[in-house]
């Protein structure tokens, strides 16, 4: 499965944001992405977030059981 994660830095206000491309996620086909701030990402995740999302989001079918599972509202972060 590709990754659907990406960390992008902004240099204006110097944060970490966390990508999530809906689309890549098995089960949507739409283009909604999730912007979520690295240090939220590491509360709900840990440390590498990254790699723990995508170890989740491969064993779930939608991102409806990420958000039930971590008890976090992604669209928040739309």
């Amino acid at each position: 499965m590709k990754t659907f994660i990406q960390i992008e830095n902004h240099p204006c206000d110097g944060k970490s944001y966390m990508m999530l491309e809906e689309d890549l996620i098995k089960g949507y086909d739409n283009d909604v992405t999730y912007k979520i701030p690295q240090e939220i990402a590491e509360k709900i995740w840990g440390e590498h977030p990254e790699k723990e999302i995508a170890k989740v989001c491969k064993s779930y079918s939608t991102i409806e059981e990420v958000e039930e599972k971590y008890d976090v509202d992604f669209r928040d972060f739309e």
